[in-house]
């Protein structure tokens, strides 16, 4: 009898893992990708990359990936913006408040969230009756801590509703 030795071929990252338009992106035909990582200071080089964002069909979604990226992991070249770019950039963000935006992040498109954005975003969570897994995973928390934002919400909503002076009190609707 003859055995056959099977060899198991290594697990391929799941789609989750992989952000498809990074296959789409110009960077990723380029033979040199090191002049993305080039020294700010060569001129010449960082005007190469910048030159193949230029024409890249996927310059959104890099730059929204470049933005995500903790500060630390935030080198070279990306969507045609440098790094002290892509840091103005991230102080223009940490002020911005888009109900759309916060929507999108809620329906599981990947993006950031302002600080004020993380707030809509509990606000929006409650009005929209989400989960608390589903504001974890736009908040990138635990759910514990959504169940503790939502928790914390709608206490505030009740306050302000039994605070209301245009809305009877509860001990006024026994005296009609």
């Amino acid at each position: 009898m003859n055995h056959t030795h099977l060899q198991h071929a290594p697990a391929l990252p799941s789609s989750q893992d992989i952000d498809a338009w990074r296959l789409d992106a110009a960077c990723a035909y380029i033979g040199d990708p090191d002049v993305f990582f080039a020294d700010i200071q060569d001129v010449d080089r960082v005007r190469s990359a910048r030159m193949v964002c230029r024409t890249c069909p996927v310059n959104d979604p890099c730059l929204n990936d470049a933005l995500n990226l903790a500060k630390v992991d935030d080198l070279g070249i990306r969507a045609g913006t440098t790094t002290n770019q892509r840091k103005h950039l991230r102080l223009q963000r940490m002020w911005r408040c888009d109900q759309e935006h916060v929507d999108r992040v809620l329906g599981g498109i990947r993006g950031v969230l302002s600080a004020a954005e993380r707030d809509l975003a509990v606000v929006r969570a409650v009005d929209l009756g989400l989960s608390a897994e589903r504001l974890a995973s736009a908040l990138r928390v635990t759910p514990k801590y959504a169940r503790e934002k939502i928790s914390e919400e709608r206490k505030a909503r009740l306050h302000d509703a039994a605070t209301d002076p245009d809305q009877p009190c509860i001990s006024q609707l026994g005296a009609a």
